[in-house]
C-alpha cells in the first residue's frame, strides 16, 4: 500500500478547431469585388469584399448624363451602389466561396473567416453527462505533448451524445483540425492506493502478516485505471496479494 494520487477522468477524443468561424455573405444581390485572397490573416473592422449593385437604368442615365455635360463624364462605377461587409473577428480567410468579379445573391456565402483562437470540441454519452460542468479542467495530449483548458460550453447535439466546448491555455503546436485526447478531470484524491488487482469481492484486501495471510475489510474511493484509493484500512507499508490466495 503507498500513498498516491488518484483521479477519476472521463476519456474522449477531441478535435482542435477555430473558437468562432464566421460566414461572410452579401447584404443584396450585385457583381463581387473581392478584397482578400483565401488564407490571409485579416483585422476585425477590415473591409472583407465589395458588392457593386447596379441601379435599374444607371445605363441609360449615364449615356444622358455623357450628352448633357461632355467633358465631365463620370464612370460608370460612380453610379454604382458599393455594399462593403467588414469582418467582424481577426482571423484567417479560411476558403472562398465565389469568384471576383462573379455575380452572387443575398445571402449566399462569399469567404468563411477562422477566428485566431482556438478551442477544444468533444462529445461524451449521454451517461456521463452528469459528470460533466462548466468550468472542470481538461486535458489534451497530442505526441506526448499535454495541453490544458477549461470547459466553456455544454450542448446536446443531434447524434444524442453532449458535445463541449473547452478552452486551451497555450495552443502552441496545435492547428485546426487536429485531433487529440482529451480527459476530463472529474475527481483527484491523495490517499493510501493499492493496486487493482489487490481488492477482492469489492472492499477486502488479502494482506501479509508475520502470521501469514489475513482478509481485511476496507473502504475504496477513487480509482483509475492502475489503483484504488482507500478511506480506511490497513497503514502504508502494507503488503498486499494480487490476485487469488492459493
Amino acid at each position: 500500500i503507498q500513498v498516491r494520487t488518484v483521479e477519476e477522468t472521463i476519456e474522449a477524443l477531441g478535435v482542435v478547431q477555430p473558437r468562432e468561424s464566421y460566414a461572410a455573405a452579401p447584404p443584396s444581390s450585385g457583381r463581387l469585388r473581392l478584397l482578400v485572397q483565401k488564407g490571409e490573416q485579416v483585422r476585425a473592422g477590415q473591409a472583407l469584399f465589395e458588392l457593386e449593385n447596379v441601379p435599374e437604368g444607371a445605363a441609360q442615365a449615364l449615356q444622358a448624363y455623357m450628352g448633357e455635360n461632355g467633358e465631365n463624364t463620370p464612370s460608370l462605377a460612380d453610379l454604382y451602389r458599393a455594399n462593403t461587409v467588414l469582418a467582424p473577428l481577426s482571423g484567417r480567410v479560411q476558403s472562398l466561396r465565389a469568384a471576383d468579379g462573379q455575380t452572387v445573391t443575398l445571402g449566399s456565402p462569399v469567404l468563411v473567416v477562422d477566428s485566431e483562437e482556438l478551442a477544444l470540441r468533444f462529445t461524451v454519452p449521454q451517461s456521463n453527462r452528469e459528470d460533466l460542468r462548466v468550468g472542470q479542467t481538461v486535458r489534451a495530449t497530442r505526441k506526448d505533448r499535454e495541453y490544458r483548458g477549461t470547459i466553456e460550453e455544454i450542448a446536446l447535439g443531434e447524434n444524442g451524445q453532449y458535445e463541449a466546448v473547452a478552452s486551451i491555455e497555450n495552443a502552441s503546436g496545435l492547428e485546426s483540425g487536429m485531433q487529440v485526447d482529451v480527459s476530463v478531470l472529474l475527481r483527484s484524491v491523495t490517499a493510501p492506493c493499492v493496486p487493482l488487482e489487490a481488492v477482492k469481492d469489492g472492499n477486502c484486501l488479502d494482506c501479509l502478516t508475520s502470521e501469514g495471510v489475513a482478509r481485511v475489510r476496507v473502504e475504496t474511493s477513487v480509482c483509475d485505471a492502475m489503483y484504488m484509493a482507500l478511506l480506511s484500512g490497513p497503514a502504508p507499508g502494507t503488503k498486499v496479494v494480487l490476485g487469488e490466495v492459493t
